[in-house]
C-alpha cells in the first residue's frame, strides 16, 4: 500500500505508524496498487470531521464549528475515514454504519500510544 501524508499534524512519526497499524488490520496493507492521500486541513467541506473521497483522498479536519479537535480525535477520525478507504478499495458501498463500529476498535488496537506522551 502506498500513502501519503500532508498537511501540519502533531507527531508524524506517530501518525506514520499508525497508518501502517491501520492498513495491515483493514487488510489492505499488502495491496500493491491502490495509492491513499491524506491530508489534514483546517476544516473539510461542511465542517465535518472527515472525508474519504472514491479517489482514495481522505481529509481530515483539525476544527469543526470553529473549535480546534484534539490530536487524538483527528486520530479517531482517520480511522474511521481508513475503513471508507478499505471500502473503496474493496469495491463496496461506503457504510457509514461499518465505519462507526470499527473505528474505536481500530484506533485503540493500532495507534502507537508508546509514541506519544
Amino acid at each position: 500500500m502506498i500513502y501519503t501524508i500532508r498537511g501540519r499534524h502533531k507527531n508524524a512519526i506517530a501518525v506514520d505508524e499508525y497508518v501502517q497499524w491501520l492498513c495491515y488490520h483493514l487488510n489492505i496493507g499488502h495491496l500493491k496498487k491502490p495509492e491513499v492521500h491524506i491530508k489534514f486541513l483546517t476544516a473539510c467541506e461542511g465542517d465535518v470531521l472527515g472525508l474519504c473521497y472514491e479517489d482514495l483522498n481522505i481529509e481530515i479536519a483539525k476544527t469543526q464549528n470553529g473549535k480546534e479537535l484534539t490530536f487524538f480525535e483527528q486520530m479517531l477520525t482517520l480511522s474511521h475515514e481508513m475503513v471508507h478507504a478499505k471500502q473503496f478499495i474493496r469495491g463496496q458501498y461506503p457504510s457509514e454504519r461499518e465505519a462507526k463500529k470499527l473505528e474505536f476498535g481500530l484506533y485503540g488496537k493500532c495507534f502507537p500510544w508508546h509514541l506519544v506522551k
